[in-house]
């Protein structure tokens, strides 16, 4: 018995690279929160530092010790973002409970959103958080 079949061998260089014609233009300005987001403001992102947690576990400790329970919008309020959305992310990962031995009691609150004002301008609408004491 003889069996006859082509056969393709497709390899990385075999294939056309896909070009866009013409090419997408970037936006001048992006919404978020009905707020433009410029260029610029993006770009910095690419910037972004790493940063330890320890201190917006503290700052939202220091707050419960003061009362029983308190919001992202509220603590945000009395300690205004120095870090931008990274510092924002931060306190998602405190809220729940991220590296931590113990369950948070700290809840995020995904029907309630909360318009917070970054940096530099711009706002970020996001889910709000309710940090209470254990």
């Amino acid at each position: 018995m003889r069996v006859e079949a082509d056969t393709y061998i497709n390899g990385v260089v075999d294939r056309h690279r896909w070009d866009r014609t013409p090419a997408a233009a970037f936006p001048q300005q992006l919404e978020n929160a009905a707020d433009p987001w410029d260029p610029a403001m993006l770009a910095s992102f690419l910037e972004l530092e790493s940063f330890d947690l320890g201190p917006l576990r503290e700052r939202v400790e220091t707050e419960l010790a003061e009362r029983e329970m308190v919001t992202l919008s509220e603590l945000l309020t009395r300690h205004p973002l120095t870090h931008g959305v990274t510092e924002l992310i931060g306190y998602y990962l405190v809220a729940t409970g991220h590296q931590q031995a113990v369950r948070s009691p700290h809840h995020v609150d995904r029907e309630i959103f909360t318009t917070i004002e970054l940096p530099g301008g711009g706002t970020f609408r996001c889910p709000d958080i309710l940090f209470s004491r254990p």
